[in-house]
């Protein structure tokens, strides 16, 4: 097995079961189903990114959500978009 199959499953394996709460939760943020895919796309790619550097780093559902959030509110910024975030009920959606 080469190494980037390696990776791939190590980074993969526990993740890929939070792959479906994670689109729930980014469609649930941006209110678009296009957009969730694309911002689950980029999370997972960010943390195969981070994995790469920290093998030894685990990572939780609430670490994705966060994330997805912050790439999220980084793409509106750079679209100069305004969004209005509560807080409080996207912390709600990640629990469930």
């Amino acid at each position: 097995m080469n190494f980037n199959k390696k990776m791939k499953n190590m980074v993969f394996e526990n993740l890929e079961i939070e792959i479906k709460k994670l689109y729930k939760y980014c469609q649930k943020l941006s209110g678009s189903p296009w957009t969730a895919e694309d911002l689950v796309q980029e999370t997972m790619i960010k943390v195969y990114r981070l994995k790469k550097t920290d093998p030894n780093r685990k990572f939780n559902f609430s670490f994705l959500c966060t994330v997805a959030k912050n790439l999220f509110i980084d793409e509106k910024r750079k679209s100069k978009e305004v969004i209005h975030f509560n807080e409080d009920f996207y912390g709600e959606v990640m629990i469930q």
